[in-house]
């Protein structure tokens, strides 16, 4: 699982069960793009503090959230 030489500290297997493959329309349809549309997310656990819940990180929650979005910046941008 390692990419541009680091292993992740966590790793997440999902068994599929059933899978649905919809036309691309369903994509244009949903909205996805449109944040207008996007449901609330106020109140919601941010990814940092999911981690710290269902595991047991040495790092703590500020220094995760500052690493997540330096990583996303870094790897989806």
């Amino acid at each position: 699982m390692a990419k541009r030489g680091t292993t992740p500290d966590l790793a997440i297997v999902v068994d599929v069960v059933d899978a649905f493959f919809h036309c691309a329309k369903c994509v244009i349809r949903s909205g996805l793009w449109e944040s207008d549309e996007w449901a609330e997310t106020l109140g919601l656990s941010t990814m940092a503090q999911v981690l710290t819940t269902h595991s047991t990180p040495s790092t703590p929650v500020a220094q995760l959230e500052e690493e997540l979005a330096k990583s996303l910046v870094k790897n989806l941008y």
